[in-house]
């Protein structure tokens, strides 16, 4: 399966609303997704969203 084959690496640093526009469009996809947030307080309702690989 192509999830098992391909991983998308999302990078931020304070930019909340990047990460929710990205989550959003990229969780149709069929593929493993981490996002590593280097901001002082990573957003609470993104590090929750289920089945995310937070860093």
């Amino acid at each position: 399966a192509l999830n098992q084959r391909l991983t998308l690496l999302l990078m931020a640093k304070d930019q909340p609303d990047f990460l929710r526009r990205a989550l959003k469009y990229y969780s149709q996809f069929p593929c493993t997704l981490i996002v590593v947030d280097a901001s002082a307080q990573p957003d609470a309702e993104i590090a929750g969203t289920a089945g995310l690989h937070s860093r």
